[in-house]
């Protein structure tokens, strides 16, 4: 068990309180689901904040508010937590009755949980342990549902992340009071959209959201988008998916390192972002308003300012993709992988996209790596102490066109170098 939930177990005991508190919320689902858990929410009946402060002073932990509308408190000592929140209303029953989704909507006695089976007391009103066993996403009632419209974007997230199916009343309900999700906070809904784009398979969830209308009113800005436009970037999505778990097989040698850039999970929920609309400018604008963090907006502007100029290149010689290279660096990745996407090419087909960027992979492992390593040939102290030059904004023009030829190839050494930037101040 937790230490800090067998803790607040003793303490409550201590306290004469022990039948008054309730384990609830996700912690009782993983418990029958025989799932690991960390997130453990207490339910009191009464005193949550007072119970709370006096188990963070006993053992020597911090208390923290969460929602003092809600009296939701939290308990934190080294790495572990536990929340403690006020039950809403008079029994357990009618707390439970307030909850979004059966499955979230069943409780445990806390002392039950020394018992050998503690499932044997659950307390399940809506019958949610029946809905777990069938993988059913199933809401307590549709006011519950739009009392904090919020809830009607966590139903896919649910059902995408215990690979349950929602239940055909819930989405009618989403289909008719979709629209009401604007009365969401968009941070709380961005933050939502996150749980489920940094999954590794969620085209199936966001084919549901976008088959029953609910996209439209998340991202308001794919108005302009023909449904037609709409099903060819979802099936663009689906190939990045595809991509990012399969990469050996589409980027052989290179793929290990394309996997560990993609580890920080901002850079696919920006390519994922970019590729559910029509232009990745529509994408930015989407991230804007979400006000998205400055990492998964940038990935989108990334896209957007250099997809262009990156697709020019598929003729063009080395020179030029290497003067590419050093503009975007290990960003080439997600240049690579959306280019490939945008056309949903198979890894066996005879694609020049596909040839091409296979090409820009090894030439930045290969040649763009190794030049880089020779960098910088040339320092400000090198002007001043063999061409007794004065610090000056020259100094910048100079040292960036040194740079540049290095990564080109025509500069391979420090002595090259040198004359470069002699002939540079000459034709100045």
């Amino acid at each position: 068990m937790h230490a800090l939930l067998h803790s607040f177990i003793t303490f409550a005991h201590e306290k004469g309180i022990l039948r008054e508190c309730y384990l609830v919320g996700g912690a009782v689902r993983d418990i029958l689901l025989n799932r690991p858990t960390s997130d453990y929410d207490i339910a009191v009946q009464h005193n949550a904040k007072v119970r709370a402060q006096e188990f963070a002073e006993g053992i020597g932990g911090k208390c923290i508010v969460l929602d003092a509308r809600f009296g939701a408190m939290r308990v934190t000592k080294d790495r572990d937590y536990i929340d403690i929140c006020r039950m809403q209303g008079d029994t357990i029953a009618e707390d439970l009755g307030t909850r979004d989704l059966t499955i979230n909507a069943m409780a445990l006695p806390l002392g039950s949980l020394a018992a050998p089976d503690p499932a044997k007391q659950l307390i399940d009103p809506f019958n949610g342990s029946h809905d777990l066993q069938c993988k059913t996403i199933r809401m307590v009632s549709e006011q519950n549902l739009l009392n904090d419209p919020l809830r009607m974007l966590r139903v896919f997230r649910f059902a995408q992340s215990l690979h349950f199916t929602p239940e055909v009343q819930t989405l009618n309900v989403i289909r008719q009071q979709g629209a009401r999700i604007a009365e969401s906070a968009v941070e709380r809904i961005a933050e939502e959209l996150r749980h489920i784009l940094r999954e590794p398979q969620s085209y199936r969830t966001m084919k549901l959201i976008q088959r029953d209308g609910f996209a439209d009113h998340i991202f308001p800005e794919l108005a302009a988008a023909t449904k037609v436009q709409q099903q060819k970037q979802l099936q663009a999505y689906g190939y990045l998916e595809h991509i990012l778990n399969n990469l050996p097989l589409y980027f052989f040698e290179h793929a290990q390192k394309i996997d560990s850039f993609f580890a920080e999970p901002h850079r696919a929920v920006s390519m994922k972002l970019a590729l559910l609309f029509p232009t990745p400018a529509a994408a930015e604008s989407c991230a804007r308003r979400l006000r998205l963090s400055r990492h998964e907006i940038e990935g989108i502007a990334m896209i957007e300012h250099h997809l262009a100029d990156f697709s020019e290149l598929m003729g063009a010689e080395n020179r030029d993709r290497l003067r590419f290279l050093h503009m975007v660096k290990d960003t080439i990745y997600t240049l690579i992988i959306f280019a490939v996407c945008q056309e949903c090419i198979c890894r066996m087909a005879d694609s020049p996209t596909l040839f091409y960027c296979r090409e820009m992979l090894t030439l930045y492992h290969a040649d763009y790596q190794e030049r880089l390593k020779l960098l910088p040939l040339l320092t400000g102290n090198d002007l001043i102490s063999e061409l007794r030059l004065k610090p000056s904004p020259l100094f910048k023009t100079i040292l960036n066109a040194v740079e540049l030829s290095v990564i080109e190839g025509s500069l391979q050494g420090r002595l090259e170098a040198v004359e470069a930037a002699r002939e540079m101040t000459r034709t100045d």
